[in-house]
C-alpha cells in the first residue's frame, strides 16, 4: 500500500513537470520493489522528458523485460525514438503497441502517429530497417527480410533504411507479463 501511495506521488510529480523529485520517489519505490514496472517506466518517462534517451530506453526495455506487453513501456519505446527522429524504429514501435494491443484506447493513437511518421497504419511488421536486431516485429517471413550475403573476407554492408541510435542491451526479454488491456 505504501508503495502504491509513493508511485502515485511520483506520478503526479511527473505529470507536473517536477521530474527530479519523482525520480527520486520512483528509485525509492524500486528500492521496495525492484522489479516495479510501474516505477521503471516512470523513471523512463521521466528520463524521456530530459532528453536523456538512452537512460529512457533503458528503462521502458527493462519494464518490458518484467512484463513484456506492459503497455505504457511499450508506448515509451515508440514516443522515444519519434522524440529522437527515428522514424523507422518510432514506426515499429507503435506497430508494436497495436500488436499487443489492438482494442485499448491507444490503438488508435498509434495508427494516427504511424500516418504522422509516413507510415501505412494498417501496414503490419515493421519498416525496413525499423526493427532492432533480436526485436520481434511480428513479421517472421524470412523473405521479408532479406539479407545479404557476405562475401568470405568482407564485412555485409548496411542495410538499406537502417538506422543508428539502437542503445546496447536493449533488447526487452522474453518473460511473457501480464499486459492487461484497458
Amino acid at each position: 500500500v505504501a508503495g502504491l501511495r509513493l508511485l502515485e506521488r511520483a506520478d503526479k510529480l511527473a505529470e507536473t513537470g517536477n521530474c527530479s523529485q519523482a525520480i527520486k520517489l520512483y528509485e525509492k519505490a524500486l528500492d521496495g520493489n525492484p522489479s516495479g514496472v510501474e516505477a521503471l517506466t516512470g523513471l523512463g518517462y521521466c528520463h524521456l522528458d530530459a532528453k536523456n534517451f538512452a537512460s529512457a530506453q533503458a528503462r521502458f526495455r527493462a519494464a518490458l523485460g518484467i512484463s513484456s506487453r506492459y503497455q505504457d513501456a511499450l508506448w515509451g519505446v515508440a514516443e522515444g525514438y519519434q522524440q529522437q527522429g527515428l522514424k523507422d524504429q518510432a514506426i515499429a514501435g507503435y506497430r508494436k503497441f497495436i500488436e499487443e494491443h489492438p482494442t485499448s484506447r491507444r490503438a488508435d493513437m498509434a495508427r494516427r502517429q504511424i500516418e504522422r511518421l509516413g507510415g501505412d497504419p494498417g501496414g503490419s511488421g515493421a519498416s525496413p530497417g525499423g526493427a532492432e536486431p533480436g526485436e520481434d516485429t511480428g513479421d517472421s517471413t524470412p523473405e521479408s527480410k532479406p539479407t545479404p550475403t557476405p562475401g568470405p573476407d568482407s564485412k555485409p554492408a548496411p542495410s538499406p533504411g537502417s538506422s543508428p541510435g539502437s542503445s546496447p542491451g536493449s533488447n526487452p526479454g522474453s518473460n511473457p507479463g501480464n499486459g492487461e488491456d484497458e
